[in-house]
């Protein structure tokens, strides 16, 4: 029988990045699975502490918001009323002491759901070094969303 909790894949280096685990229905880093919990409580300046010092959050429209409390005034003013469904994740290490977790799932607003990727790069002291966040839809999918 499958275990469809965890699945091990054979490592491969894809670019920087070196593909280790596939996991799905759970997310196994902590720090992850909290920077999702305190999103969908509308825990913003708990997010935001995730963040290294000079963390990066990267909008869905490739802004940079850097440092945490430029993040945590930018998820209190544009991230009010959002709920963010992670499914599955890689795991990964970048060569450095630095590991590498990407999520794919749904982000749903009061108007419209969309797919999601996430993409968090984790410093040695696992805190976030940068948070990625690509809509899975193109520009008209969302301007006609809901």
């Amino acid at each position: 029988m499958k275990n469809t909790k965890f699945e091990q894949v054979n490592t491969a280096e894809i670019g920087n990045f070196v593909l280790s685990t596939l996991q799905s229905e759970s997310i196994n880093e902590s720090i992850i699975s909290r920077y999702f919990q305190t999103m969908n409580a509308g825990e913003f300046h708990l997010t935001a502490e995730l963040f290294g010092e000079n963390g990066v959050m990267y909008t869905p429209y490739g802004e940079a918001i850097v440092g945490k409390e430029t993040i945590f005034n930018y998820l209190k003013k544009e991230a009010q009323d959002i709920k963010v469904y992670p499914r599955q994740t890689i795991t990964g290490k970048i060569k450095s002491d630095n590991c590498r977790f990407q999520a794919t799932g749904k982000v749903k607003t009061p108007l419209f759901g969309v797919n999601a990727l996430w993409d968090f790069a984790l410093g040695k002291n696992k805190e976030i070094i940068s948070a990625k966040i690509k809509l899975l839809a193109s520009s008209k999918e969302l301007l006609f969303a809901g």
